[in-house]
């Protein structure tokens, strides 16, 4: 990371910033061929879970590469300067990188859903059976994770 005075590797304070982050951008390659998505999704341990439908670019592409990347942002404002080089943005952010797999079976699909539900409501959660069958869910493994927050550490880092 460039800017050593932003990074964050505390995990309760990662766990925040990712808590506060409304949707996910998962990022994917093949080739020389990028793809980012934004995607709502949920946080179980060390997996993040996205449900998608049965067919499309993104499960083309994590047929051939399971390796991605992923980036959250809890909140972003920029701030005016009096010049254009004195402008900034206050951020708290989280980019990582793990393997991404498709989830089967009832049960498991269920629990991935239930961490997708629990990141934007209070359950308990119901399902419909046909709607759980056609859901294709993906889970991350996330293999490395680090925070960034740029003007508003005091949000997130309580002062010692």
């Amino acid at each position: 990371m460039g800017k050593k005075d932003k990074e964050v590797r505390d995990p309760a304070v990662i766990a925040a910033i990712i808590e506060k982050s409304p949707f996910c951008r998962l990022a994917l390659a093949l080739g020389n061929a990028p793809y980012v998505v934004p995607l709502c999704f949920g946080r179980a341990g060390d997996t993040l879970y996205f449900h998608t439908g049965p067919s499309g670019r993104k499960l083309d592409m994590l047929a051939e590469n399971s390796r991605v990347c992923f980036e959250m942002t809890a909140e972003a404002a920029v701030k005016p300067g009096e010049n254009a080089c004195s402008f900034n943005i206050e951020f708290a952010s989280v980019v990582g990188f793990g393997t991404a797999r498709r989830v089967f079976g009832e049960r498991e699909k269920m629990k991935a859903l239930d961490a997708i539900m629990s990141h934007y409501a209070q359950g308990p959660f119901v399902y419909r059976p046909e709607a759980l069958a056609a859901v294709v869910i993906l889970a991350v493994d996330i293999s490395e994770m680090t925070g960034k927050i740029s003007g508003i550490k005091d949000k997130y880092i309580p002062k010692a």
